[in-house]
């Protein structure tokens, strides 16, 4: 009698795809909350992109070596796209941050030049 095969799912692919969307959770309520700073917090969950990014593709190669015995392959893609997300939106939100700093600081010292010419 032939026993039945039951395929394992990779514990590193769920594990990367939850922490995706916590971080995803985590960056749409963190930018509609007005309690939240947004900008510091877009840094900090873009770090959930980093682990989940890792997660998932240290779990795509965890799966191509195990040879077909763990399912999971949706999940560590899942979770690959949304660290990239994440990342992407957090080095954006964080450039975003700098350049309006530097505005504010270099803002008087436009007032006194325009104000110069006239």
């Amino acid at each position: 009698m032939s026993e039945a095969f039951e395929e394992k799912t990779n514990s590193l692919a769920l594990a990367g795809m939850i922490t995706g969307i916590v971080g995803m959770v985590g960056l749409i309520l963190c930018c509609c909350s007005p309690i939240i700073t947004p900008l510091v917090s877009i840094g900090w969950f873009g770090l959930f992109g980093l682990a989940a990014a890792i997660m998932g593709y240290m779990a795509k190669q965890q799966l191509a070596a195990s040879g077909g015995e763990e399912k999971g392959q949706q999940m560590a893609l899942a979770a690959m796209v949304l660290g990239g997300v994440e990342i992407t939106i957090a080095v954006l939100g964080v450039s975003f941050f700098i350049l309006m700093l530097t505005g504010l600081i270099a803002l008087p010292a436009l007032d006194s030049i325009y104000s110069s010419f006239n």
